[in-house]
């Protein structure tokens, strides 16, 4: 593997690895020796990792699995913010306070404007956190776009699809939107519950958008464990299948992820395609995002 310092926070069963130094991503989360984070498959030599990406392509080439912030943009790149999903989301970050079990991080632009307050905290062996301040420090008002990129993968999804019995999901009332899949918006008729509800091997690779849920969790349910998401401060959240559909490079068929992704912006056009939330100066925004992991119905 490629030589990026890694941090271990450790709760009873429950197991965290942040990488500081490319975009502070919780890169892999274990709960009773089940792993939840999707895992790419060049996870092992990913490319030019602790900088930010101009392209998807770029982006995904450096990007491990795991659980990032995509941030002070999101989504595709544009003349106002020129980095896909964000320059926070690969770059390095500062470690400021670490403990057994909680990591705590900072981040700001190239030109110092934005400075993004982040930390990790596991909580009681089962659930992990994932809390963040956004301030902008300059002279002027900035539009800013923030999406938890919380992947999950490896076993807690590859085991139920090897089951044949798939992953379930839990969603509140929402409205739904058709995304394109590289996030734009589409005039297509929204994939809704039915086709969310139930995921296998046979779900196509997609991506649709909650728009304003009447509550902020969506629960994922494997034959071993539930995870649970909830979140504050963002006001949507985005879906992402991609469960070996899509045979094309990268993905070659390979690659297992199931995006649940809290979001300020409700599609992944990004800065260029609205949406964003405008900080005057001296101005914050504060989130807070947690995945709890349970037992499967009739489980210890």
């Amino acid at each position: 593997m490629m030589d990026s310092p890694r941090l271990t926070l450790r709760s009873d069963d429950l197991i965290g690895v942040v990488l500081p130094a490319e975009g502070a991503v919780l890169s892999s989360l274990t709960w009773r020796g089940v792993s939840l984070l999707a895992r790419t498959p060049w996870a092992e030599s990913p490319r030019d990792i602790g900088r930010a990406a101009t392209s998807e392509d770029e982006w995904v080439s450096r990007w491990r699995g795991g659980w990032q912030l995509c941030a002070p943009s999101t989504g595709q790149p544009s003349a106002a913010a020129p980095w896909f999903h964000g320059e926070a989301s690969l770059t390095p970050w500062q470690v400021t306070e670490l403990g057994p079990t909680r990591v705590r991080l900072a981040w700001h632009s190239a030109d110092s404007a934005i400075v993004i307050d982040r930390s990790w905290e596991l909580i009681d062996g089962c659930a992990v956190e994932a809390t963040t301040t956004v301030t902008n420090g300059g002279a002027a008002s900035r539009p800013v776009q923030l999406a938890e990129h919380l992947i999950l993968g490896s076993a807690f999804v590859t085991s139920a699809l090897e089951s044949g019995e798939g992953v379930s999901l839990t969603l509140p009332p929402a409205t739904f939107s058709a995304l394109d899949y590289a996030g734009l918006p589409t005039t297509a008729t929204p994939h809704r519950d039915e086709t969310w509800q139930h995921l296998t091997r046979d779900t196509p690779a997609v991506v649709s958008a909650l728009v304003d849920p009447q509550v902020c969790s969506v629960s994922a349910h494997s034959p071993e464990l539930t995870a649970t998401i909830t979140w504050s401060g963002l006001d949507h959240a985005l879906l992402w299948a991609e469960l070996g559909a899509s045979v094309d490079p990268p993905w070659n068929g390979e690659v297992m992820a199931l995006g649940i992704e809290p979001t300020t912006t409700p599609h992944g056009a990004g800065i260029g395609g609205g949406g964003g939330i405008d900080l005057g100066p001296g101005q914050t925004l504060s989130t807070t995002t947690r995945l709890l992991c349970t037992p499967a119905e009739g489980r210890p």
